[in-house]
């Protein structure tokens, strides 16, 4: 092969190399660029808080079209209000009164002590 085929073989690659380089480049950016943003959500965590029916009526929405809803940011804000409602209403609870615990023959004894 002659110094000129080895040099148009050569230059060639190169630039096959570089062109395939390229598209890859503009393939990826193409992906990113046009990749739709989420939408913001129209109420906030405090919102849903405050608001027991908007909080509802959003939870029932997300609940019943989890596949489609579930990862919205207005689902995503209305469960965690939702949680966090729930564990304040746990907290308000008075004090469960529990009987005492029935006496067991040889409960005296410490629980190391038996075999």
């Amino acid at each position: 092969m002659s110094l000129d085929g080895i040099l148009h073989a050569l230059i060639h690659r190169a630039f096959g190399t570089v062109t395939a380089a390229l598209l890859a480049i503009a393939a990826a950016l193409s992906v990113v660029c046009c990749t739709r943003q989420p939408e913001p959500a129209r109420h906030t965590v405090a919102e849903y808080r405050s608001n027991p029916d908007l909080r509802r009526e959003q939870f029932a929405r997300c609940a019943n079209d989890p596949g489609a809803l579930g990862k919205t940011p207005d689902c995503t804000n209305a469960r965690e209000a939702q949680r966090l409602e729930d564990m304040r209403s746990v907290r308000d609870l008075p004090p469960v009164q529990l009987p005492p615990p029935p006496s067991r023959p040889n409960s005296d004894r410490p629980n190391s002590d038996r075999k």
